[in-house]
């Protein structure tokens, strides 16, 4: 592929547009007179090849290359290169079909910059591509050879001449997607550590955390499920003994009432063979009509004593079953008081207890605290005197001793060996002398040059320090400050005007100018935007106390209102308030001191609302006249307490805008959603200008630092250039001092001095410590046995207080753990002992009302049977009374009452029988009813009874109850035990753990996959890297064989007799290593710096033989330098393009 024309529009001097043609596949030359255009030229070329340093096409910037940078009407450069593609072989990659290739690229002012291949858009790196696949590579340092660096071939170190060499086998650009491969290898790398980072760091421990959770959790799953079984047993197993209770209850009952029955008809058997006795005793009576009087007196007392009787022993049983309830409640409730006493006594010790063991807690605290304290500098005192750190020498002596000979016997070693050496060097300086002598004149002013470019060197590298320290920062870290920081201030600035519409919106007030005469200026505004609250939490109050004054318009005098009214043309009604004539109504300061101390006394604060509110000088009356008249209180009691104080009587307002007034009116209750909006955005909009302004400056300040970052980066940048010409300049004088005979000589004198003065102030450093060694040697000779000694007490006594504070320190501890272990149980018991108080108070309670109760039912039960004992008694006084009269009675009316007396007595006894018989029956009726209550409760309780209700009691099933050890009761004992341990795992159980552990698991796998995939990625980029290296390096041994045969031909073609090669260095294993130039005269062969002593014309063949050498085998080579110099012979071309 090779050019075939280039066609230029308005590129630096080609205003119109330009074609350029008749390029030869091989070799061209542009000649003409200097501003011709020539070297434009190649800077299109270059341009179009996507040169990425400008300054090698002497531009600052691409705006720079539009014709007179577009201030002549022409805003647009275009460049177009089109390329013969007709040989496949040497065809881009993608474009092998293309017999023409056009790539061109457009940039216009304003810096929009474009290419476009074959008149489609394409991509800057697309670009690049295309020519790097074909070894064009506008960016390769010896692409583009410009004026005076073809000379710099002499000064190339090996590398660099094996870079031309790279760059001509097309190897560099390996080099660079090698060096991207790496990069890509460094970030797979910390991927990776990222990967394992994230896996050590967050995911493992989670993952554990989780599993152990999940423990937990099935563990009280499975609890769950245990204590739902029991909790099933325990309830089938009290159904089904409420249910035989109620059988049991009833068959009893039903027992009952046949028996109480048949006992009924007994007793109505016998009191009808009684009535039947009386009747035949009757008739015996009636012989004689005072015994029957007196006979039936004594019936009529007989049975009132039988009734009473009854009565007295049926309100002996009612009172002995009050007696004894009232003595069992009684009992219980002086027990219960009895325990709350002593769990009260107990209590109040086991405050004491707690009270004790933290102060004991705190004591232990500081006493383990005082004792690691002193442990940890007995420690690091005692490590310190092992080491040799203390206040003493700690060393042994024996160690001393040591010590000291090994420096005495080197130091006695180094001057022996300064004397040989300082012989040798004497003789050779004096050879070295007599040369310098022979050459003094000739290398004088070498060396004048030498040490000019040397002061050079150390000119600029100060200032390249100096201005490296004075560094303002990074250029690029402070320019995305500042463009942070003024978007940043953008934003608020933003926040500002939209919250100051909204204030406006609000407090607008429109007016037609009235006319001439009238100043605008006197008209200040609505009051609400002349003042400035200081906190927002004030706005509400502050809106109540000032009111509908809040809204009316401030001017300065009644001349400027009047006019606004008359004239102004207002489109709603307005209050003005005139400066000049408003008077404040503020209260005085005795009032405000008197509001002060009242609110303090009531536990708040109370403020005049002025003292809240900004504004400027001009406005006070106006502010005072709304704000000047109440006071700003914390809350409704404290402004109750200051508004009705007969030395305040003023109107209170509190923060939530409730007022109370000393007239008798308070304020308040529901709080509007917009009280205090005014005022809040007043605040707010204060507050965004102040964030603006700040944000603003810093933002200035950032841009400012940035842009001097800038400038001083590019003060570097050519500070750094003139150091490196120095540098280089110097370079060359050394060599050039070091090449001549002369400079050699003095040169060599010079190192030779420097020698001896370094071998002088070693010998006299030798000798100083030698003597140092010899002193201190005889001192602990002398001394030895004591400083050791003294050494050994020291640690000895080190370590016993190390040991002595360490056992107190653990001692300490030890203590400290103890007491916070009692601190933690009595805490406990006390929390016990305070919920068995509760228990206690709600118990007593309950006891004392049952007491009372019982208590009034045995006074009611003593009472009745008080009444029907007298009842009784008076009754068997007639009866008695009457049996005296009957004492002349016959025998038989005494046997026959005797018989119905016993007849009746067995009808009463069958009667109380009977009524017993009853009570039982109906008391097995109530528990039989309360027990189908129980049954019916657990059904309606727990659905699930009537469908397992015929498994409750079978052999084998869950509720076997008998085959359970210990019954019901043992279940009911285990489920309770099971309950508290459920509570205890349920305060520290996660439910969704299942859930998340899940996810972690995922997000594990997901990691260690991706590790794996990017390990993989990773063998491959490396097994890929080694496979080029292999080529590159065979590419570059056979690229190097033809350079080299080519460069030693052309260069005795132009130069016969001599020859010339390129080699690896003297002791270099591979063309890797670098490659320089040697050159041969009649059989001897010199390195290419020695070409500085040929003849001009000789090192004119060097050069270019070595660029037309390496550029034989590359693609193309740009040349901007003159054909020919002033006493220099003409310079043949030897690249594909040359402008000169």
């Amino acid at each position: 592929m090779h050019i075939l024309e280039v066609i230029i529009d308005g590129f630096k001097s080609y205003a119109t547009r330009t074609v350029v043609s008749g390029f030869d596949p091989a070799f061209n030359a542009i000649t003409g007179l200097n501003g011709s255009g020539k070297s434009n030229i190649l800077d299109a070329i270059c341009f179009v090849l996507g040169i990425s340093n400008l300054s090698q096409v002497r531009a600052a910037n691409l705006q720079d290359l539009v014709y007179k940078q577009g201030q002549a009407g022409v805003t647009k450069a275009s460049v177009t290169i089109v390329f013969d593609n007709s040989e496949i072989k040497s065809s881009p990659v993608g474009y092998e079909g293309e017999k023409r290739l056009c790539v061109t690229r457009e940039v216009v002012v304003g810096g929009r910059n474009r290419y476009l291949i074959n008149g489609k858009g394409a991509q800057a790196s697309s670009v690049a591509n295309l020519f790097q696949s074909v070894q064009l590579n506008v960016n390769n340092p010896h692409f583009l050879i410009m004026q005076g660096r073809i000379t710099k071939v002499l000064n190339m170190k090996p590398p660099e001449i094996l870079s031309m060499v790279e760059e001509a086998a097309g190897t560099r650009m390996f080099e660079s997607k090698k060096q991207a491969a790496l990069k890509t290898l460094d970030k797979k790398q910390a991927k990776v550590d990222e990967i394992d980072r994230v896996l050590a760091a967050d995911i493992t421990p989670t993952l554990e955390r989780l599993r152990e959770e999940k423990s937990h959790y099935l563990r009280w799953s499975a609890n769950a499920a245990e204590v739902s079984r029991l909790e099933r047993f325990c309830v089938a197993a009290e159904y089904d003994e409420a249910e035989k209770n109620a059988a049991v209850a009833g068959e009893g009952a039903a027992k009952a009432e046949r028996e109480a029955q048949a006992l009924e008809q007994e007793a109505a058997s016998k009191a009808d063979e009684a009535e039947a006795k009386k009747a035949q005793e009757a008739k015996c009576r009636a012989k004689d009509g005072a015994a029957g009087l007196a006979s039936q007196r004594r019936k009529e007392l007989k049975k009132a004593v039988d009734d009473a009787s009854t009565e007295v022993a049926r309100l002996e049983a009612a009172q002995k079953g009050a007696q004894t309830a009232f003595d069992a409640d009684d009992s219980r409730l002086k027990g219960e008081a009895d325990a709350a006493a002593d769990n009260e006594r107990i209590e109040s010790a086991k405050k004491e207890e707690v009270a004790l063991c933290e102060q004991a807690v705190e004591e232990c605290s500081t006493e383990k605290d005082e004792a690691d304290q002193a442990w940890n500098e007995a420690e690091t005192v005692h490590k310190e005197a092992l080491a040799g750190k203390g206040a003493t020498d700690t060393k042994s002596v024996s160690e001393q001793l040591a010590a000291h000979k090994d420096a005495q016997r080197t130091a006695r070693a180094t001057l022996k060996k300064c004397d040989a050496k300082q012989s040798a060097l004497e003789k050779r300086r004096e050879q070295a002398a007599e040369l310098a002598s022979k050459y003094a004149s000739s290398a004088k002013g070498l060396k004048k040059a030498f040490s000019a470019c040397e002061e050079k060197v150390s000119k600029c590298q100060s200032k390249v320090d100096e201005h490296s320290a004075t560094s303002p920062g990074d250029a690029d870290a402070l320019q995305r400050q500042a463009k942070e920081l003024s978007q940043k201030a953008r934003e608020c600035s933003q926040r500002a005007q939209r919250t100051e519409a909204q204030l406006k919106a609000r407090l607008k007030f429109d007016y037609e100018h009235p006319g001439k005469g009238f100043d605008a200026e006197k008209v200040r505004g609505v009051l609400a935007s002349l003042v400035t609250p200081c906190d927002g939490k004030y706005a509400a109050a502050l809106e109540v106390v000032a009111g509908g004054r809040l809204y009316q318009v401030v001017v300065d005098d009644e001349k400027t209102g009047k006019a606004l009214l008359e004239r102004g043309q207002l489109r709603r009604r307005v209050t003005l308030i005139p400066l000049n004539k408003v008077r404040a109504g503020r209260l005085d300061d005795k009032r405000c001191a008197r509001a002060s101390s009242v609110a303090k006394k009531a536990g708040g604060s109370a403020r005049i609302a002025l003292e809240f509110v900004g504004h400027e000088e001009h406005v006070k009356n106006a502010v005072e006249y709304a704000f000047g008249g109440a006071l700003v209180c914390d809350s409704m009691d404290v402004a109750r307490a200051v508004a009705f104080d007969s030395g305040v009587k003023a109107r209170c307002v509190t923060l939530d805008g409730d007022v109370c007034d000393p007239r008798g009116t308070l304020s308040g209750g529901s709080r509007s959603g917009n009280l205090g909006a005014c005022l809040g955005l007043v605040v707010a909009l204060h507050q965004q200008q102040s964030e603006a302004s700040e944000a603003s400056q810093r933002a200035r300040e950032a841009c400012a630092l940035a842009d001097a970052s800038a400038k001083h980066a590019n003060e570097l940048r050519t500070l750094t250039s003139a150091l490196g010409v120095a540098t280089a300049e110097l370079t060359a004088a050394r060599e050039e001092l070091e090449a001549s005979d002369a400079g050699s000589a003095v040169v060599k004198l010079e190192t030779l001095d420097k020698e001896l003065q370094q071998l002088e102030d070693d010998r006299q450093d030798a000798l100083k410590t030698d003597e140092e060694s010899s002193a201190k040697l005889e001192a602990l000779e002398r001394d030895g046995k004591k400083i050791e000694q003294a050494r050994r007490q020291e640690l000895e006594k080190l370590n016993k207080a190390a040991k002595a504070a360490k056992k107190g320190a653990d001692q300490a501890k030890k203590a400290l753990s103890e007491a916070e272990k009692r601190l933690k149980k009595a805490r406990a018991e006390l929390q016990a002992l305070g919920d068995e108080r509760s228990a206690s108070g709600t118990s007593l309670k309950g006891l004392e009302n049952a007491l009372n109760a019982s208590k009034r039912a045995l006074e009611r039960a003593d009472k009745a049977l008080s009444e029907a004992c007298a009842v009784r008694d008076e009754a068997q006084a007639g009866l008695d009374e009457a049996a005296a009269e009957l004492d002349a009675a016959e025998s038989e009316a005494r046997q026959l009452g005797e018989e119905a007396t016993a007849a009746r007595k067995r009808a009463a006894a069958c009667d109380v029988e009977a009524k017993k018989a009853t009570h039982t029956a109906a008391r097995l009726k109530t528990e039989a009813s309360n027990a189908a209550r129980r049954v019916e409760s657990l059904t309606e309780k727990h659905t699930w009874i009537p469908h397992e209700k015929g498994f409750f009691g079978c052999a084998g099933g869950d509720y076997d109850f008998a085959a359970r050890e210990g019954g019901a009761a043992r279940a009911r004992a285990d489920l309770d035990k099971l309950e508290r341990a459920q509570d205890k795992l349920a305060r520290k159980i996660n439910k969704r753990v299942m859930g998340m552990i899940e996810k972690s698991e995922r997000d594990y796998d997901d990691l260690t996959a991706k590790k794996a995939t990017v390990a993989r990625d990773r063998s491959k980029i490396e097994a890929v890297i080694s496979e080029l290296e292999v080529k590159k390096q065979e590419t570059l041994e056979a690229t190097w064989q033809k350079v080299n045969r080519d460069f030693g031909s052309i260069f005795s073609s132009l130069l016969p007799g001599a020859h010339a090669k390129l080699e690896p260095p003297e002791g270099a294993t591979s063309v890797l290593d670098g490659l320089e130039v040697k050159v041969g005269f009649g059989g001897l062969w010199k390195e290419s710096r020695a070409v500085w002593n040929q003849p001009i014309a000789a090192r004119a063949v060097n050069l270019l033989s070595t660029q037309v050498a390496v550029r034989a085998v590359g693609r193309a080579t740009l040349i901007n330098s003159p054909l020919a110099r002033p006493g220099h012979a003409p310079l043949q071309a030897g690249a594909h393009v040359y402008s000169g």
